[in-house]
């Protein structure tokens, strides 16, 4: 799997080589819909990556349909009912409420510094 990502205004974006093409190329991530871009250099295939983003934002408000953004902000994340009594009861002993336990969990795995606004 390639780690390296396109970013554009809240859109991520795979970078992918073709040699039998030669040619880079990718798609949109974290989105319903199929939203592919081409190049045949870097700084051409995030220029590619940029017109698909706005041409599927533009597209999707002329046809009335919500833009789709990738990242919502909120995880269903099904667990075993042992593991949910477990972080239940250590968020109480650290005096966090479990969404907040959770979540500074997550920040220190990943080693998240900046945190956003959340929005309820």
């Amino acid at each position: 799997m390639n780690d390296h990502l396109l970013t554009y205004k809240e859109f991520l974006g795979s970078i992918e080589v073709s040699i039998e093409d030669n040619c880079l190329y990718g798609q949109l991530q974290y989105i319903a819909d199929t939203i592919s871009y081409e190049a045949t250099s870097v700084a051409e295939l995030q220029q590619a990556f940029e017109e698909a983003v706005d041409d599927y934002i533009t597209t999707c408000q002329e046809l009335g349909k919500p833009v789709q953004r990738p990242f919502q902000g909120s995880l269903l994340i099904p667990v075993a009912p042992d593991l949910h009594c477990q972080i239940a009861i250590q968020a109480r002993k650290e005096k966090l409420s479990l969404e907040d336990f959770v979540r500074k969990t997550l920040e220190a795995r990943v080693g998240w510094t900046e945190r956003s606004e959340l929005q309820h």
